[in-house]
């Protein structure tokens, strides 16, 4: 609660940048009706659920701005000299977050009346007040920008591999039921690929996990630069890929994988000590989706052509129709 405070000289006002070069005389006659009161530390001053149409500017202390609840995350704050409440007083709604006293605070609170009737006869108090205003909207609009080249940041972090550098399990189980609904929607045909590097577990038990490691990030560096550039490829787990193929028809997609195919296989794989390891092949099934077709049994089809795949002896394709 808003506690009276009348040992304040309204004189320090004229030091803010809200009243610096107003006509004091003129400014007096309102703000001598303003009322001066103490915030104490912890006191919500605004909050969505209320209505507001005062204007309230810091005369010391800080005041803290959280968006869901008092007591989330600070999203701002607002500092001497600066106010509180314009928005809502502008547009004659609620707050639009909670407002805080984040220590005990002097709070000058002036009237909608009282600042309308100030920008209309106090010469240069419409100019501050727009000055000030702008100043705010400008800092929350690049905190704004900046929370969400964070958020991205993170967003990105979390749906990559962090060994090969492609896409995970995470992304692919979001975006690929998507993107096929997609094609299905338009009636565009698609194909999912289902890849695996051949005898991966050998290879890790001849050379080492190290020389493991090495060997994925060539394979999918390989599998990147083969495909094109709407194919959605991702590393599904352990030494297994999954691209889908959008706009895509099965033959085209069996000789995309042809290309996979031989481009890895000519791969040179270098070890973490520099030195050649063993090259590796890869087994390849691919499915083309039908017209009503769920990702569930798309992957299922191309799972199982992969299988038959590998037991024709690996390093060849198969095809499920």
């Amino acid at each position: 609660m808003l506690e009276d405070d009348s040992t304040l000289d309204t004189q320090l006002l004229y030091n803010l940048s809200l009243f610096q070069g107003l006509d004091i005389p003129t400014a007096r006659k309102y703000l001598d009706h303003a009322e001066h009161h103490i915030l104490p530390k912890g006191e919500i001053l605004l909050s969505p659920r209320s209505e507001n149409t005062d204007l309230f500017v810091v005369l010391s202390g800080l005041l803290s701005v959280h968006l869901d609840s008092p007591n989330s995350d600070l999203i701002a704050t607002i500092n001497v000299g600066e106010c509180a409440g314009e928005m809502s007083l502008f547009d004659a709604g609620t707050p639009s977050a909670y407002v805080v006293a984040a220590d005990d605070s002097r709070i000058l609170k002036m009237s909608g009346e009282m600042v309308w009737n100030m920008i209309d006869h106090c010469e240069g108090f419409a100019k501050n007040f727009l000055h000030l205003t702008s100043s705010r909207m400008r800092i929350s609009n690049f905190s704004m920008s900046n929370s969400r080249r964070i958020q991205q940041h993170y967003e990105n972090r979390a749906n990559v591999d962090a060994l090969t550098r492609l896409h995970n399990r995470r992304w692919i189980d979001v975006n690929l039921p998507r993107a096929l609904e997609a094609c299905v929607a338009e009636k565009m045909p698609s194909c999912l690929m289902m890849l695996d590097i051949d005898h991966f577990k050998k290879y890790n038990d001849d050379n080492g996990h190290l020389e493991g490691d090495a060997c994925l990030k060539a394979v999918a560096e390989a599998i990147r630069i083969s495909i094109r550039p709407s194919d959605m490829l991702g590393r599904f787990g352990g030494e297994e890929f999954v691209i889908l193929l959008p706009d895509t028809n099965l033959a085209t997609s069996e000789s995309i994988a042809e290309r996979i195919k031989d481009e890895v296989e000519k791969t040179e794989i270098i070890g973490n000590r520099l030195e050649d390891l063993p090259s590796v092949t890869i087994s390849i099934g691919v499915t083309q989706a039908k017209p009503d077709a769920y990702y569930e049994e798309l992957f299922k089809a191309a799972d199982s052509a992969l299988y038959k795949a590998k037991n024709s002896g690996r390093n060849c394709i198969c095809c499920e129709k």
